[in-house]
């Protein structure tokens, strides 16, 4: 198991023994981002009580949380339901995750010291050495959580937990968008020199090439989604 299945919750204290309830809602939030829960599908209890080898109690309370996180969607008289994705939430997206992590790394970047910006390098380093796809092309959940961890390594002296608690959960529906999009045909889009690049202005301490970097690379991401899906 990947270190992936913590995200969105990044402040998770190491050695504390977690609930049933909370290692399903982390199971099911990485079926939901791998397209395992197909967009649209109906999530029915007692279903994911056996999918899960659990009760329905942890399930009702992992979905429960979900909705709150709007990871789901919960219908009058039709239960829980993975999300759709439109073209319209995408670019909302986009914008989104640009608006709050424009602060953050602004703020990150005039707090940050010599320590921050080694750690930067170190995150950059175990990003660039880890394959973006698996053996069936899909994206690799090491390399999902390696990217996680570098984006929110550069932002991290922000100061603000909450604010890095929402950068986080907006980094998980990107990543969903990315395995729901996915194909088998190389997308020729050189990830490590967009890194590479946004990392350089970061240690660099040029705050303006920084967000302008991140905004591209970002709204990259939701570009080549939006034609992976033909919204």
């Amino acid at each position: 198991m990947t270190a992936f299945p913590v995200l969105g919750d990044p402040f998770n204290s190491p050695g504390v023994r977690e609930t049933t309830a909370t290692a399903v809602y982390r199971r099911m939030k990485v079926d939901l981002m791998t397209g395992a829960l197909k967009p649209g599908a109906r999530l029915n209890v007692s279903a994911l009580a056996n999918r899960y080898e659990t009760s329905n109690n942890p399930v009702r309370e992992a979905l429960n949380r979900l909705t709150a996180e709007r990871l789901i969607v919960q219908r009058d008289q039709k239960g829980f339901a993975a999300p759709l994705m439109t073209v319209e939430d995408l670019r909302d997206l986009a914008d989104t995750r640009i608006a709050l992590e424009t602060i953050a790394l602004r703020r990150a970047m005039e707090r940050g010291d010599e320590s921050w910006r080694r750690d930067c390098k170190v995150a950059f380093h175990v990003l660039s050495e880890t394959h973006y796809a698996d053996a069936q092309g899909l994206p690799d959940l090491e390399w999902e959580a390696a990217h996680r961890s570098f984006h929110l390594k550069l932002i991290e002296p922000c100061g603000s937990p909450r604010l890095l608690n929402f950068c986080d959960d907006l980094m998980y529906q990107a990543a969903r968008a990315r395995f729901l999009a996915v194909t088998s045909t190389p997308d020729g889009r050189l990830r490590e020199t967009e890194h590479s690049a946004l990392l350089e202005a970061v240690i660099g301490g040029d705050q303006g090439a920084a967000i302008d970097r991140l905004s591209a690379h970002y709204r990259t991401t939701i570009e080549l989604v939006e034609k992976r899906l033909d919204v």
